[in-house]
This record gives C-alpha cells, sequence and structure tokens, in this order.
C-alpha cells in the first residue's frame, strides 16, 4: 500500500470540468495562480480542495511538466507519471484528507510546505483503513506566472485499521 499516500489541507475554489456544450475542458494549461506574491499554504489548499472533491482535472493542472514524486517505495518523474500511477490510482480510493502544517516558505520564485497528512482509504476488496505520514511539497513560479507542483516527498506510516 506504498502507493496510498496523499495530500494536504482544505478549502478553495473549485473549476468547472465542462465547458458550454458538456465536453470535458483541458485544465493543464490553466495557471493555478498568476499574483507575483502568493503563500505555500493558499497553493496547498488548492490541491486539497482539489483532491477532497476529486477533481483530477484540476489536480492535473498544478502539477509541473517535470513534476518528482518520492516516497520510500517508489520515485515518479513528470506530469503524465504521476497522474497515472498517484492521482487516478489514489483519488478514487482515498477521503477526508487531513493535514497539521509543520513548516512553510515562500519566495518570489518558490513555495513549500511540510507537515503531516491522515486520509481514509477504502480499496476495493480490501479492508478500509486511514492512512498516515508526512509530506513536503514545492511550488515553483512558472514562466507564465503560475505556480505549480515541483516536487512532491510522502512518506508513510503503518497503516491502521478501521474496523467497520
Amino acid at each position: 500500500m506504498k502507493q496510498i499516500f496523499i495530500f494536504m489541507a482544505a478549502s478553495a475554489m473549485i473549476v468547472s470540468c465542462t465547458n458550454s456544450k458538456g465536453e470535458e475542458k483541458d485544465k493543464s494549461a490553466e495557471p493555478t495562480k498568476t499574483t507575483a506574491t502568493v503563500t505555500s499554504k493558499e497553493l496547498n489548499q488548492q490541491f486539497d480542495n482539489a483532491w477532497n472533491s476529486k477533481d483530477s482535472s484540476k489536480l492535473i493542472s498544478m502539477l509541473a511538466d517535470d513534476v518528482q514524486l518520492l516516497s520510500a517505495a517508489t520515485h515518479m518523474n513528470g506530469r503524465t507519471e504521476v497522474t497515472e500511477r498517484f492521482i487516478r490510482h489514489n483519488l478514487p480510493v482515498t477521503s477526508n484528507l487531513r493535514t497539521n502544517v509543520v513548516s512553510t516558505g515562500e519566495s518570489d520564485a518558490l513555495a513549500y510546505e511540510s507537515g503531516t497528512f491522515s486520509l481514509d482509504v477504502a480499496p476495493p476488496g480490501a479492508k478500509p483503513f486511514v492512512n498516515n505520514g508526512n509530506y513536503t511539497f514545492v511550488w515553483k513560479k512558472q514562466a507564465d506566472q503560475s505556480w505549480k507542483v515541483s516536487s512532491i516527498v510522502m512518506e508513510d506510516l503503518p497503516p491502521v485499521i478501521k474496523n467497520k
């Protein structure tokens, strides 16, 4: 279950996944935030809200093309691999993401947040459990002034089986 690790705090804006014809929009080109000043808390809240609302298009749009995801069990390289092996694999079976921020920092071009996370995991055909761990997200300002996740470091703690 090493790939069942997830993300941060909650609340921010939700964007529509369809255009006026009901077709899915490609959000990968949409900027995350285009202001010159931003806080890591704002960026992570946007990501967390998208995760908790299961908005995969928004999550994918927040990833840099060269995003790296590191954990004890794996190293994922690039938006395509992180999308397929992490987002599409974990998003459907997780809920109730909770975080505790331990450290943050911002500059003109970088922002980071580190802390602990907890979320409920309900894998098909298996007993639900609570996943706990540590995380660090590094955001980089892009040439178009948007902010994208550049690096995700996740460390799972042993799972806690839920009694259901």
